[in-house]
Order: C-alpha cells, then structure tokens, then sequence
C-alpha cells in the first residue's frame, strides 16, 4: 500500500554511542550525531497483517536497540516506531540486524554493507524483519 501515511520512514545516524536509528529528522540531526541517510528505510505506520511492533530500546552503556521485544531484551524502553514486517510482505526488503562487541548495534537493508560491517568486527544477529525502501 503506497497510499501517503501508511509508511513511517526511520533516518540513521552515528555518533559518539555508535548508530542510531529514528523517525525524527531533527533528532537524527541533533546531539553530536552525524545524518547518514534520511528515509533510510520504512515502518508500517499501523498495524496491518504480518507485522508486529517494532520499538527503540537505550541500553545501560548509552547505545541504541531497535527490536520486536516488548521488554526492549531488558534494555529501556523509549517507546514503538512502527510496525515491521515479519515476511517479505508487500515487496518489503530484509533489516539485517548486527552488534559490534564494543556496544554498537548496526541496521543495514544492505546485504552487502552488512557483509562488510561483519569484515569490521560486527558480529550477524540475522533478519530482524522487514521494511520498506520506499515511502
């Protein structure tokens, strides 16, 4: 479904505490980070068939989490994004998820820049769903 709200797009930045991944372009901006993409990949913006909530986490060392866990895998929560994909629905691409020992947890839609983060050290956490490359 392309029609205008159905899709939230998340913007990815870094900075000093590694990657960081939101839906507010004055937030990715802002605070000593770095906009490496605006519109970096979507989130449905309601829940439809096939997805399930998709929420950002901060961890107790300063470094950002995005998973599907309620419970933020025990980190903070800092509240839903939006609405992954749990299969390739609607010709969504895959959100290959990776952490670096040092802290960083790294988001790509890119099989090939996930290739290379794994050549720097990051260790592959696989496909933690799917999003969308287009609004």
């Amino acid at each position: 479904s392309g029609l205008p709200g159905c899709r939230v797009a998340v913007h990815r930045s870094s900075g000093p505490n590694g990657h960081f991944y939101t839906t507010s372009r004055d937030e990715a901006a802002c605070c000593s980070m770095s906009v490496e993409a605006y519109d970096f990949f979507h989130l449905s913006a309601v829940p439809v068939d096939g997805t399930q909530p998709f929420f950002r986490c901060l961890a107790s060392d300063g470094h950002h989490l995005y998973t599907t866990d309620t419970g933020c895998e025990m980190a903070a929560g800092e509240g839903q994004m939006g609405f992954i994909a749990r299969t390739p629905l609607c010709g969504a691409t895959p959100l290959y998820r990776l952490f670096h020992p040092g802290g960083d947890h790294f988001y790509t839609t890119s099989a090939p820049e996930r290739d290379s983060a794994i050549g720097l050290g990051y260790q592959d956490r696989g496909i933690i769903g799917y999003v969308w490359t287009t609004p």
